[in-house]
């Protein structure tokens, strides 16, 4: 079905945008190759990356990486310093990552009980690292009515983005 719809549009750049995206909703994978090309689909800031054998294969490892709780927290710092040798860290990123590996080790050990898990997770102050676990874990089980209660709560709560554009209510709609 996805190759039909590739094939369908006729327009290489068109194509690839939509498969970009059909792509980044269901996969994780850094790294997608359609066509010998390969497109970088952007990070998702994940608690369980991938091993360290294909992290080491990772060269896109940045600041950002060493700033929230994840499994490699370690590795990426060890990974940095390797591959940006000139580059020294300033004390505050080497204490946040020390940080997030404790936190990360407190969020695995609540991970069962949802409400605990969540709140551990706003400790790391990223909003986005948040989203994407709760995100994930939604994925592997669509059917965990009390963790979709919990991701919309949080979302009421501090997923607020001003408004691009004029909110269009039904009433608006219905004077017109």
């Amino acid at each position: 079905m996805l190759w039909e719809f590739y094939e369908f549009t006729g327009r290489p750049n068109v194509r690839l945008n939509i498969l970009a995206s059909i792509i980044y909703h269901f996969s994780y994978n850094d790294n997608i190759k359609f066509d010998m090309h390969y497109y970088k689909i952007p990070k998702r800031k994940l608690m369980h990356k991938e091993s360290e054998v294909h992290a080491h294969f990772n060269k896109n490892v940045t600041i950002e990486d060493l700033g929230f709780p994840h499994n490699l927290l370690e590795y990426y710092l060890y990974f940095y310093e390797t591959l940006y040798p000139n580059k020294h860290l300033p004390h505050k990123i080497i204490k946040c990552n020390y940080d997030m590996r404790k936190l990360y080790e407190k969020i695995k050990a609540v991970e069962e009980n949802e409400e605990k898990w969540i709140k551990l997770m706003e400790e790391a102050d990223d909003i986005e690292f948040v989203k994407h676990n709760i995100e994930y874990k939604l994925g592997q089980d669509l059917t965990n009515k009390k963790l979709w209660i919990l991701y919309i709560k949080y979302l009421k709560e501090y997923d607020v983005k001003p408004p691009d554009s004029p909110k269009f209510s039904l009433e608006m709609t219905l004077k017109v």
